[in-house]
C-alpha cells in the first residue's frame, strides 16, 4: 500500500485548464487569424472543461478515512481489505480516453 496522497498540493486542474484557455484565447486573440493548432487546442480544452461537473479526482489508492468510510461501523480489517480491492476496482472499470489504460 502506498502512503496516503498529499492533497494539500495537488493541483486544481479544472483551475489550470481554464486558466489555459483564457490565456491561449488572449494570445490568438491578438493575431487575426489563430493557425490550426491553437483551434484544436482550445476545442480540447473547452470540451474538457466541459466535463467539470462529472469528474473529480481522487487518488488511486483509498484513504484509511475513506476505507472507513467505504466499511461504515462494520469496520474490520478483512471488510477494509474487500473495500480497497473494490475500490481498486472500479477505478479500472472507470471510462478512460481512447488507447489509455
Amino acid at each position: 500500500m502506498t502512503s496516503a496522497p498529499d492533497v494539500q498540493n495537488v493541483p486544481d486542474v479544472w483551475g489550470l485548464l481554464q486558466s489555459a484557455l483564457s490565456s491561449i484565447g488572449e494570445h490568438t486573440g491578438k493575431r487575426i487569424f489563430a493557425d490550426k493548432e491553437d483551434t484544436e487546442l482550445l476545442r480540447q480544452i473547452d470540451a474538457a472543461l466541459a466535463q467539470r461537473d462529472r469528474f473529480v479526482l481522487v487518488p488511486k489508492e483509498p484513504t484509511p478515512s475513506m476505507r472507513r468510510a467505504g466499511i461504515g461501523p462494520w469496520a474490520t480489517s478483512d471488510l477494509e481489505e474487500a473495500v480497497r480491492a473494490s475500490y481498486q476496482a472500479m477505478l479500472a472499470a472507470s471510462p478512460k480516453p481512447e488507447g489509455k489504460t
